[in-house]
């Protein structure tokens, strides 16, 4: 970034300073999913820019808090199905792990998911 400036006796200087920028972690988590086979809304998915594949977590927990889906690959989601059988409609709690594009910028998100039918 260059900024240049002149004084009302027309003196004029310059300043330089280089700027990083770094690769932002931009993260969309959705609050509600329908497993219905619909072609719509079908998974709970993690979607965005900016973190490694290998640094990725998703965890889906029941209201007892017990872990019903796990995954590390960012590409599949939670398909609503609990050991082979559709979970029930309801809030779900999620927690989601990331590291940034360069190893940088680790973050936690959680929250609550409903499944709607």
């Amino acid at each position: 970034m260059m900024l240049i400036t002149t004084t009302e006796n027309n003196c004029v200087d310059t300043a330089i300073k280089y700027i990083e920028i770094k690769d932002e972690l931009n993260v969309f988590i959705p609050n509600t999913f329908t497993p219905n086979n619909d072609g719509i809304n079908d998974l709970f998915l993690v979607k965005g820019i900016g973190f490694r594949p290998d640094g990725f977590l998703l965890e889906i927990y029941d209201r007892w808090g017990h872990n019903i889906f796990s995954t590390k690959d960012q590409t599949k989601g939670w398909d609503g199905f609990v050991k082979g059988q559709y979970a029930a409609e309801g809030v779900y709690i999620y927690k989601v792990r990331l590291v940034g594009i360069n190893g940088e910028g680790r973050k936690e998100y959680s929250g609550h998911v409903t499944l709607l039918k």
